[in-house]
């Protein structure tokens, strides 16, 4: 993991110093670089005007969308006076003004308006968010050329440009980067990137900085592989890699058919709002601890309405099915496999009595089933239920340890989601990686044994973290761990300071400063942990859950010994913070500064 951590800040470091920002971050796709920073930042301040170049892509205003900021106005191509005059328009309605640029391919004159843009931006306090998925303005670091590059306040480009790679980053300021690193999806987005991946980025990267140029300063063809397009002949090659893979894990899954995303984040937020805009006369019912990419998609498929329901309550979820037949045509039940953060199992039998009586489709993440749970094959197969669930999405950034996703249903149902649409960026998973994807369900179904040792290992640490003290949960390799035993916020003499003359805002006060307290110190435990013992775990802070937990993931390749080095690194966290009183400070893993 420190290896691998290596040559991926490496790669962050270049892109930052490449296009003259201070910090960079790698996503594995290019929408969670481009759209999932966007809704941050919407979401940090929702009286945010965002003002959108028409050359845009709609897939970034559907992001917008999403989040729905105050205001959303476009402006025409280079316009100059209309952008001014939007400017000073709501200059006057909010402190955040938010203009979103794209950069066209060359000779569009993007670049050649953008001096101007940065020096209006300037004079009315606004932010620019550069879109440049061809790599127009980071091909030849033209922002940083123009002397504007510290006014761009965000870059987003694609490794699949002229940089012939697959992925994605964002190179921005080392206070955004940091933001961005503390919500906990956006950096398991960005570290996913496979290392070989990471490596051909890196000399992408390099053949640009080279003078493996002609005269005219055209790129050496050899690295511009995406810019030479792909012959047709090459395409229905592609398509026929792309339907195999889907075809064979819908047959491993327990499915009819399969289509293959870009990230698995994706899977959910695309599939999932196809499948809702097939009818919005629709209720989806969701479990409140169903990943965010989940409630992403619904907020992009826009159903009538929306409800959640306690975690693994089925008395809760019939409840909310006995409503919705009351209240629409059509119902969609919304749950992981094996969850993300707690590691346990859905009640799937239960929950497929329950849509079978009510008619409700089903629409289950597999994401951390597939590949460790019933042989492999995902929670469904598991529970021998998987011709009952109407859709399965997962992804290749775990147990297949590649990048992308994957939706599996009837052939029906994926006919009607699958665009085909080689310019679609939520489809287009580099030939590469289908291959790496493949590869890895070849094993799967070859050696059978490894989802049983990942278990055991699971088993193992769960039961050694209990021994020395803890209260590990968990049904799955995942062992999720509370560690507000240790910290004892309740009792912290900042919570038993707040006080107020209605008891129950009272209590409600005491528990979010006992949050957040818990929260700052699960992230401070997670520093420590990776810097002073190298144990690598996952961070989950409030408001992303309830309860601040760190995540370990127990792989086939554990051994006994590292049990007990992951065991002992707690227990050292453990003594460290009561001698001090607090987490000790340790260095932040993961944020890429640009080297001197």
């Amino acid at each position: 993991m420190n290896g691998y951590l290596g040559i991926h800040h490496d790669l962050e470091a270049e892109i930052a110093a490449w296009t003259g920002q201070e910090a960079a971050l790698v996503f594995t796709a290019e929408d969670l670089a481009s759209v999932g920073t966007l809704t941050q930042l919407v979401l940090l301040n929702r009286d945010t005007a965002v003002l959108v170049e028409e050359c845009v892509t709609d897939r970034l205003t559907d992001g917008l969308r999403v989040v729905e900021p105050r205001w959303t106005e476009r402006f025409r191509h280079n316009d100059l006076d209309g952008l001014r005059e939007r400017l000073a328009e709501h200059r006057g309605r909010t402190d955040h003004i938010l203009i979103v640029l794209s950069a066209n391919e060359p000779g569009t004159g993007t670049s050649m308006a953008l001096t101007s843009i940065c020096d209006l931006a300037q004079e009315y306090g606004a932010e620019i968010f550069l879109h440049d998925p061809a790599g127009v303005i980071s091909r030849d670091g033209s922002a940083a050329l123009l002397g504007r590059a510290d006014r761009i306040g965000f870059i987003a480009g694609s490794f699949s440009g002229p940089i012939g790679s697959a992925g994605a980053y964002l190179a921005t300021s080392r206070a955004m980067a940091r933001h961005l690193i503390t919500q906990c999806t956006t950096r398991m987005f960005a570290a996913a990137l496979p290392p070989f991946l990471t490596a051909a980025a890196r000399a992408g990267l390099s053949a640009l900085r080279s003078p493996s140029r002609d005269s005219a300063g055209t790129a050496d063809p050899t690295h511009d592989f995406i810019g030479r397009g792909m012959e047709i002949s090459r395409w229905e090659d592609y398509r026929t890699m792309r339907a195999n893979l889907g075809r064979e894990l819908a047959e491993w899954a327990g499915k009819e058919s399969g289509i293959v995303f870009a990230a698995g984040y994706l899977a959910n937020l695309h599939g999932l709002a196809r499948v809702i805009r097939q009818d919005r006369d629709v209720t989806v019912i969701t479990d409140k601890s169903a990943h965010a990419s989940m409630v992403d998609g619904i907020r992009l498929g826009r159903p009538r309405r929306s409800v959640r329901f306690a975690h693994n309550d089925l008395d809760d979820l019939r409840s909310k099915l006995v409503e919705a037949q009351t209240r629409t045509g059509r119902s969609i039940v919304l749950v992981e496999g094996a969850y993300s953060v707690e590691g346990d199992l859905a009640p799937l039998p239960g929950i497929v009595a329950l849509a079978k009586e009510f008619g409700a489709e089903i629409f289950l993440d597999g994401a951390h089933g597939v590949g460790v749970v019933g042989a492999g094959r995902g929670t469904a197969a598991a529970f021998d239920v998987a011709e009952d669930v109407d859709y399965i999405t997962g992804t290749f950034s775990k147990a297949f340890g590649s990048t992308g996703g994957f939706l599996l249903g009837s052939a029906e149902a994926v006919a009607a989601i699958d665009t085909y649409d080689p310019a679609d960026p939520a489809i287009a998973l580099a030939p590469a990686l289908i291959a790496a994807a493949q590869r890895s369900l070849d094993i799967m179904k070859q050696e059978p044994d490894r989802p049983a040792r990942a278990h055991a290992m699971a088993d193992a640490l769960r039961s050694g973290l209990t021994l020395a003290g803890f209260e590990p949960h968990g049904a799955t390799p995942i062992v999720s761990l509370s560690l507000a035993g240790l910290f004892r916020s309740d009792e912290s003499p900042e919570v038993l300071a707040i006080s107020h003359e209605n008891p129950r805002r009272e209590a409600l006060e005491r528990a979010k400063a006992r949050i957040a307290r818990d929260s700052v110190s699960t992230i401070k435990a997670h520093n420590w942990l990776l810097s002073r013992r190298g144990v690598y775990t996952n961070a989950f802070i409030a408001p992303g859950v309830d309860e601040p937990v760190l995540r370990l993931s127990a792989t086939a390749g554990f051994t006994e010994e590292d049990v007990a080095t992951v065991v002992d690194a707690f227990v050292a966290l453990r003594e460290a913070y009561r001698a001090c009183g607090e987490v000790p400070d340790a260095p932040a893993a993961g944020l890429a500064l640009p080297a001197a």
